[in-house]
């Protein structure tokens, strides 16, 4: 069976790897991009050095050659033709399918802003937008970024990394407004103004030009060049052009197979019960249950584990939210805050199940969202332990072997203590030898808490990211 594959993220990789394990079948990759699969979550840390772009690539070019997966890069996919199972590319190649997945991924959304086009204007959507921020950045001194979401944030860390002089700009008053409380975001605010990155809120640029921003209050900031992290939205031309189904994403039913037979689909692109998707750990359900499909002609449903999460990982806080932490009628809220330790954490309780959540430089997110994903009832318990109890005691907790600590890779505490038993004593050991934590990022609080309890001379420090100002290298792209 002849299995194509478009795209070349995060997503098209796993369901790659899914379907060397699970069966004997002929796999072809085709990618617009020009480099191999890569994990784009870690791009902004290439940018800021934490990373070389050789670190978040996911399997080399020999990997591929080993296990007889055919990869095409640089090639965009034009159109389908579902009753000739075939599709064809913008160069005029033809190709046939048996089953088809399609997994392209998001594109950036377009703000209505003039003088998008001036060349110091940039998005942030593939290592060669990277690439090209690099090269303005050395010439550079001072960055503004416009959106105050997770990719906006991180994008700022990475600037103020390698040296710029940086501003935040978002047009809310509230950053990750999707994510956090005013009061999280208060707290964060002043965070980032002590790492000397500015932060204006309510702010609607208008217009760039060559050194400033203009908005509508009148007001304007100078800046060398602008970083646009205002959102994103599935990547549907393909499937538009081929006459798919397609609403807010690429429509799949139960089994993500499209509205055509034989044409599946996974990750950002898609739509599920009018749900899209934005975080690694919803996909990696996906791959499992698209390759099952596959395989076996539609014997395994998809099931959404909800509430969502996200986290925030570029700083020395972590920022951790599940699923829905806007005020709902009929809610309970258990909240603690310490400012003498910028610790704030927010739980939301509705008929008795956990809703939300807010982590704010504290823990248990791993404890909260097993609650949450699983509904389990926390009624008629002292729920003083969802707060209280787990900051006093994080740094001591036990798990039972079976709990699932990296929930992209399902990689279990037990899995993480035998690799810490055949000698890993560094976050990046555990990443190499179980794959925890090379994905969204969310567990690997928990691995250095692990870390710090099994390994006897491990300290967090070692694992502490130390930016490599204006040293970063950019070699890989010299075949632009």
């Amino acid at each position: 069976m002849k299995v194509c594959i478009i795209g070349g993220g995060i997503g098209a990789y796993n369901v790659t790897e899914e379907l060397i394990k699970q069966g004997n079948v002929d796999i072809h990759i085709f990618s617009e991009e020009k480099f191999l699969p890569y994990n784009k979550i870690y791009i902004l840390d290439v940018l800021s050095g934490k990373k070389t772009f050789e670190q978040i690539l996911l399997k080399d070019e020999a990997w591929y050659k080993e296990h007889g997966v055919e990869i095409l890069l640089n090639t965009k996919i034009s159109k389908i033709y579902p009753k000739d199972k075939t599709f064809v590319s913008d160069k005029g190649e033809t190709f046939s399918y048996d089953k088809l997945i399609l997994a392209t991924g998001s594109v950036p959304k377009i703000p209505p802003i003039e003088g998008l086009n001036k060349e110091n204007v940039f998005f942030v959507n593939n290592i060669e937008d990277i690439y090209k921020i690099s090269n303005y950045a050395k010439h550079s001194k001072k960055a503004a970024v416009i959106g105050g979401g997770f990719i906006g944030i991180e994008g700022a860390k990475a600037l103020k990394d390698i040296g710029l002089q940086t501003t935040i700009v978002h047009v809310f008053d509230t950053l990750m407004e999707n994510w956090l409380d005013k009061e999280a975001s208060d707290m964060f605010v002043k965070y980032l103004k002590k790492l000397d990155i500015d932060v204006l809120l309510s702010k609607k640029a208008t217009k760039f030009s060559k050194d400033k921003i203009e908005f509508s209050d009148g007001t304007t900031i100078e800046t060398d060049f602008v970083i646009l992290a205002t959102g994103v939205s599935p990547n549907v031309e393909l499937a538009k052009n081929s006459g798919l189904n397609v609403n807010k994403g690429i429509v799949v039913n139960e089994y993500l197979e499209t509205s055509e037979t034989d044409i599946y689909a996974i990750g950002d692109c898609i739509e599920f019960q009018g749900k899209t998707f934005g975080s690694v750990a919803p996909i990696m359900d996906q791959v499992k249950v698209c390759t099952k499909n596959i395989l076996n002609a539609n014997k395994e449903t998809y099931t959404m584990h909800e509430p969502d999460y996200a986290i925030l990982k570029s700083f020395d806080i972590s920022i951790v939210v599940i699923g829905n932490t806007k005020d709902e009628a009929n809610a309970d809220e258990i909240i603690y805050k310490n400012t003498l330790k910028d610790i704030y954490k927010k739980v939301i309780i509705k008929n008795g199940f956990i809703t939300g959540a807010i982590l704010y430089n504290t823990h248990g997110f791993s404890e909260i969202l097993h609650l949450a994903q699983s509904k389990t009832s926390v009624l008629g318990v002292n729920t003083d332990f969802l707060v209280e109890d787990l900051i006093e005691k994080s740094e001591n907790r036990e798990f039972d072997l079976s709990h699932i600590v990296c929930r992209c890779n399902f990689v279990t505490y037990g899995t993480i203590l035998k690799a810490i038993e055949n000698g890993a004593k560094t976050v990046q050991d555990i990443e190499k030898m179980t794959k925890a934590g090379t994905s969204c990022g969310a567990c690997i609080p928990d691995i250095k808490m692990i870390l710090s309890t099994k390994v006897k001379d491990y300290s967090p420090t070692s694992d502490v990211y130390t930016p490599k100002t204006n040293n970063v290298d950019f070699s890989i792209f010299d075949s632009f």
